[in-house]
């Protein structure tokens, strides 16, 4: 079965700084994941990843086997440009 969002040897840097590296998730269709962690360990960047937000500096993530799609930033409605 094709989890329902995987994380592949995902890093995010910015610059000089890491905030993730080597993360390797899979979640099935239906769990709760509860995320935990110091302040600055990367919670946030991680839900980001997720929600499509930002984007890995290396690795991938994917959405029920296919690349997560970007999610619209505010300045864009969604709908195509003509």
């Amino acid at each position: 079965m094709i989890p329902a969002l995987s994380f592949r040897n995902v890093w995010v840097e910015y610059g000089d700084h890491v905030v993730l590296e080597k993360v390797s998730l899979d979640v099935a269709a239906g769990s709760f994941v509860s995320i935990v962690g110091p302040s600055g360990a990367g919670k946030s960047t991680f839900l980001r990843l997720a929600l499509g937000q930002e984007a890995p500096s290396r690795g991938e993530i994917l959405l029920d086997g296919a690349p997560i799609p970007p999610e619209p930033g505010p300045d864009q409605t969604g709908r195509a440009h003509v």
